[in-house]
């Protein structure tokens, strides 16, 4: 450090059992007036949405600026300057068995295997293993359970396929966390409870060291460190702590679930009280999502990846005001006079989408916000659902990478590109050293970003 008062960009607020990273503050900065503020990295979040869209109310009419969003888009409106849609691009190595195949395609660029699993490496695992010296966890894997677990042979390629979009090698998933409380404790607590034979292990993830909260736990280290901050940082770390506070008064909210047979049926660990309302499937998207802000607020990661299902998923969303299954609504664009319920969902998805961007707009980071610095990739492996296409993926692109993308408007490539092409664009956003020039089948990039 050039002066005492600077602290390290990897200080910790640390108590009994809980470990707590910093937002990027202005007393971590370096001290020469050149280099006046720390530089953010850029960040990478990926949420996959399975089952496709419905393209005629997805996809803008108009390639250039966005003026007018089409209907299941209409939920973005309030970012749509910090948006990047695209059309055009395509997961044509994963056309036989779409729905058991694609999801594993999708950030691998690679054909899936039949037999044992076998795939390729995906771009978020790709980027991790190159910059995982500079965080605490390489990559954050999140997802929702699913409704109804999918049974039989998956048309006869490993079903380990339906429920990854992470791959840290051809043959090897990265498993993701459905339970928020388990998040929320690999991002801020050291669990002191280990797994014991016989008991249940859902109820023991859910147990801490004690009922306080883990800003209770640091408290003694925050007050230190309050002291030692200017003035200016100091509402950005009430902010944060505020942040950090509300999301874990909601996980303690939510009651832990276990998909069973088609429906929810509530596990409510030792020691929490029930909520007078039952748990919903958008709290749980919420949380999770809002998790995936907070670890890269702090810098815990740089990469994080959603699933909000597994392929062919049948997940209800009541909050689109739809009860059927999302599988059997994708069907409905084919079903006449039905389409505009798929509709509906789309733009279910698209306001869960909204509700990050928007959280990371509201969080300063450098001279700008967290999403100026990062980049959210929003997607699906199908086209359209109903008929299982792989072409035309519908896939969204918000935040600024750091500047080095111009967003506001509908990119159109030509039918058939590779999404390889645009993760070929992400990696060489995401400072790792080299260039990227081939990904998976890509073909070269994607032109006109910047």
């Amino acid at each position: 450090m050039n002066n005492p008062w600077q602290i390290s960009r990897r200080t910790f607020l640390r108590g009994s059992g809980a470990v707590l990273a910093l937002p990027l503050l202005d007393v971590m900065s370096p001290a020469s007036k050149a280099a006046s503020k720390a530089l953010p990295p850029t960040r990478l979040g990926v949420i996959l949405c399975p089952n496709g869209v419905r393209p005629s109310t997805w996809f803008p009419k108009e390639e250039g600026a966005l003026n007018v969003l089409p209907e299941a888009l209409k939920p973005l409106e309030a970012v749509k300057k910090d948006l990047l849609v695209f059309s055009g691009l395509s997961n044509d190595l994963c056309k036989e068995a779409p729905h058991h195949r694609a999801i594993a395609g999708f950030l691998t660029g690679a054909s899936p295997k039949a037999g044992s699993p076998y795939v390729g490496i995906s771009a978020d695992q790709f980027a991790a293993r190159r910059i995982r010296q500079f965080t605490r966890l390489p990559s954050l894997e999140l997802g929702l359970p699913e409704t109804l677990q999918q049974q039989g042979s998956c048309d006869g390629f490993s079903c380990v396929y339906t429920r990854n979009i992470a791959w840290n090698s051809a043959t090897t998933p990265v498993p993701k966390e459905i339970n928020p409380r388990n998040a929320f404790d690999r991002l801020f607590r050291h669990l002191v409870n280990k797994a014991e034979p016989g008991k249940d292990e859902l109820s023991l993830a859910t147990q801490t060291q004690d009922d306080r909260s883990v800003l209770d736990h640091v408290l003694q280290d925050a007050k230190r460190l309050r002291g030692q901050v200017s003035d200016a940082d100091k509402p950005k770390l009430d902010q944060y702590f505020e942040a950090v506070r509300d999301v874990e008064k909601r996980i303690n909210r939510i009651i832990v679930v276990e998909a069973h047979r088609g429906s929810w049926k509530p596990t409510i660990p030792p020691n929490l009280v029930a909520p007078q309302t039952p748990q919903t499937i958008q709290e749980h998207i919420r949380a999770m999502l809002d998790l995936m802000a907070l670890a890269f607020q702090t810098d815990n990661t740089r990469i994080a990846s959603m699933m909000f299902g597994y392929g062919a998923s049948w997940n209800v969303y009541p909050e689109s005001g739809l009860k059927e299954q999302h599988h059997t609504v994708s069907h409905y664009p084919d079903a006449p006079g039905k389409g505009d319920i798929y509709t509906a969902l789309n733009r279910y998805h698209a306001s869960c989408f909204a509700y990050l961007v928007e959280k990371m707009r509201s969080i300063p980071d450098g001279d700008g916000t967290l999403l100026d610095n990062s980049m959210l990739l929003f997607g699906s492996e199908l086209g359209q659902g109903g008929s299982h296409i792989v072409h035309n993926l519908p896939v969204l692109l918000a935040g600024g990478a750091g500047g080095t993308l111009k967003t506001g408007r509908h990119i159109k490539s030509a039918p058939h590109t590779p999404m390889a092409n645009l993760l070929v664009e992400v990696l060489n956003r995401m400072q790792l050293g080299d260039d990227v020039k081939r990904f998976g089948n890509s073909t070269g990039g994607i032109s006109g970003l910047a």
